[in-house]
C-alpha cells in the first residue's frame, strides 16, 4: 500500500504540477561531458511539500521524487506548519492519502 501511494503521488506531481506550475529549461550533465538542456517543473525552489501524518508521508514523497528542490514538512497539525516556514515559499503543497469530510485540510488551509 506504501509504494502504491508513493506511485500515486509521484504520477499526480508528473501530471498536474506541469500545467499549474508551469515548466522551466536548466542545464544538466550529458554523459558525454557537455551540458545539454533539460526541463523540469518550475518554482521547485519556492515549493513547501507538507505531508499530512501518518498517513499522507509516502504519497508526499512521491510528490517530493518529482520535486526534489521542494522543501519537506511532516505535519501531525496546522500548528506544525509555521509561519516562518511557509514566508519563504510562495507555494504550499498539502498532501494526504485519505480525505474524508476534508476537514483536515480546511483546517490546514485557514492555519
Amino acid at each position: 500500500m506504501r509504494d502504491a501511494h508513493w506511485q500515486t503521488g509521484r504520477y499526480l506531481a508528473l501530471y498536474a504540477l506541469p500545467d499549474l506550475l508551469g515548466v522551466e529549461e536548466y542545464m544538466i550533465h550529458h554523459v558525454q561531458g557537455h551540458h545539454v538542456p533539460g526541463i523540469r517543473i518550475a518554482q521547485q525552489d519556492r515549493t513547501l511539500i507538507v505531508a499530512l501524518m501518518r498517513g499522507g508521508e509516502p504519497m508526499a514523497l512521491g510528490v517530493n521524487e518529482v520535486l526534489p528542490m521542494a522543501s519537506f514538512l511532516h505535519a501531525r497539525k496546522p500548528d506544525d506548519v509555521k509561519a516562518e516556514l511557509v514566508s519563504l515559499k510562495s507555494i504550499v503543497i498539502l498532501v494526504d492519502s485519505v480525505v474524508n469530510s476534508g476537514q483536515t485540510v480546511v483546517d490546514f488551509i485557514c492555519h
